[in-house]
């Protein structure tokens, strides 16, 4: 999600399946963005499949996106129609970013079919172990682009500078090294903690927790998950 909401600031159009995880990441982050987005669908237009991404698909509609299939009205999204719209994802783009890819995932699909017609392949590299990245790493291994990070891509690309890459790697480390000093922040991860557990470990009066808190929300770098429980944000 972050990776597109940085392309459509870059002025990217991210085009994808709307299937499932994350693609339909790729489209939201798009739309929060205000960048376009393309969904190609496996299925007519008038079915919204998966049914969970309602949302999405009102949200592409409405912010000025695109929904295109070459299946007919009220057409089921039927397993043999994923692999053949994947053509029309690579084909309709300039590179192709693979995420996540398992050995046989129709992620492969898509990047064969971009190869073949002459598009660039970017993998994300994953652990060796990880079933989700086994995909990925065989791609780098047969000559794939490496993406490191939105910004080194935008970088390649020429959407940025090299110095404007290294200014804001700069500030990215600033601020993270400000954040690992923060007793507060420090004393949280993924799980949420109370505000109780949080000024038990930190050792600070409740007035210094609270401004704390207070001030790593606004920053986006923790969020509150229930009633005084928090946890760190994921940037």
């Amino acid at each position: 999600m972050d990776m597109a909401y940085k392309f459509a600031k870059a002025g990217i159009v991210t085009i994808s399946g709307m299937a499932a995880g994350v693609d339909s990441l790729a489209h939201r982050g798009s739309i929060k963005g205000e960048g376009g987005t393309i969904a190609v669908l496996g299925c007519g237009l008038d079915v919204i499949y998966p049914k969970s991404n309602k949302g999405i698909y009102k949200d592409i509609v409405e912010k000025g996106g695109l929904l295109i299939s070459e299946q007919p009205l009220g057409m089921p999204p039927l397993k043999r129609h994923f692999p053949l719209r994947n053509r029309i994802i690579s084909g309709l783009s300039n590179t192709v970013i693979v995420v996540e890819a398992k050995e046989k995932s129709g992620s492969l699909i898509t990047a064969d079919y971009a190869i073949e017609q002459g598009r660039d392949v970017y993998a994300v590299p994953g652990n060796i172990n990880s079933i989700i990245s086994k995909g990925c790493n065989r791609l780098i291994h047969q000559g794939a682009g490496i993406f490191l990070s939105p910004e080194g891509f935008l970088c390649d690309k020429g959407y940025i500078e090299m110095e404007e890459l290294y200014t804001n790697d700069l500030q990215k480390n600033k601020k993270n090294l400000a954040l690992m000093n923060n007793k507060v922040y420090s004393c949280l991860d993924l799980y949420p903690k109370t505000l109780d557990e949080i000024i038990r470990e930190t050792k600070e009066l409740p007035q210094v927790v609270l401004e704390e808190i207070i001030s790593l929300q606004l920053q986006g770098a923790i969020k509150e998950v229930g009633k005084n429980r928090y946890v760190q944000s994921s940037f």
